[in-house]
């Protein structure tokens, strides 16, 4: 275990100084072995509108614009840039900022899933949400 917690932890408020959400700025730190791995703050997926930007958009307590920073740092840790990810349903919110932030390049969806909060945000569906992000989207049709 770390000796280094004080470290740690003011590395993660240091990080957190970066994120882009007005309502709680969060870092996060990912260590192994008493190195640091990744590093991830709370913000809108990569090409999409952030608080500074607009607002936040908070429902039932929490703004749904970001991708926490904990999630961003365990996507960060191994990037999958550049890969094709198969999916039986389109992707909810949350899974679609996954996916971008991980580097994914396209998606294709079989069925499709309602999600009203990517209509919170302004977008029609799950495929305008990517396709905004600059990840490629397509339901596949047999």
């Amino acid at each position: 275990m770390s000796e280094h917690h004080d470290y740690y932890i003011a590395l993660a408020h240091s990080i957190a100084e970066r994120s882009t959400c007005v309502r709680a700025k969060v870092g996060a730190v990912l260590v192994k072995d008493d190195r640091i791995l990744s590093t991830g703050f709370n913000g809108a997926p990569k090409h999409l509108t952030h608080c500074t930007q607009e607002s936040c958009v908070v429902v039932h307590a929490h703004c749904i614009r970001c991708v926490h920073a904990e999630t961003n740092a365990l996507l960060f840790a191994d990037r999958v840039q550049g890969t094709i990810f198969y999916i039986t349903h389109a992707p909810c919110l949350f899974c679609c900022q996954h996916l971008i932030n991980a580097g994914v390049s396209m998606v294709y969806f079989d069925q499709n899933y309602n999600d009203d909060r990517i209509t919170s945000l302004g977008y029609v569906n799950q495929q305008a949400y990517l396709e905004a992000a600059g990840v490629q989207c397509r339901r596949h049709r047999k």
